[in-house]
């Protein structure tokens, strides 16, 4: 994971959110170079977090790279993490009613 200083809190709800929706992400600082699209807003000054796998795989960023090799499930997850993290700091629930 990679959090700039303005991403503080998105960053503290990634992590309390990945706990408390039992999604199961191991979540680590970024021990190494990562250029993401949150690149050029974190170049800019606005908050910015990438999250990605540790291992991507050789077909990664290449021709190879095709719609068959995606995770769907791990994707859905992915998608619910984000999508709880902006819910959270919006002020409403991310809850299922």
């Amino acid at each position: 994971m990679i959090a700039n200083p303005p991403a503080a809190a998105a960053k503290k709800v990634l992590i309390g959110n990945n706990k408390l929706y039992n999604l199961g992400f191991t979540l680590v600082e970024n021990v190494h170079g990562c250029n993401g699209d949150h690149t050029p807003f974190q170049q800019a000054g606005f908050p910015a977090i990438n999250t990605h796998q540790e291992s991507h795989g050789a077909h990664y960023h290449t021709a190879n790279d095709t719609i068959e090799l995606v995770s769907f499930p791990y994707a859905a997850k992915v998608g619910q993490l984000g999508l709880s993290i902006i819910a959270t700091l919006a002020g409403t629930s991310a809850a299922a009613p």
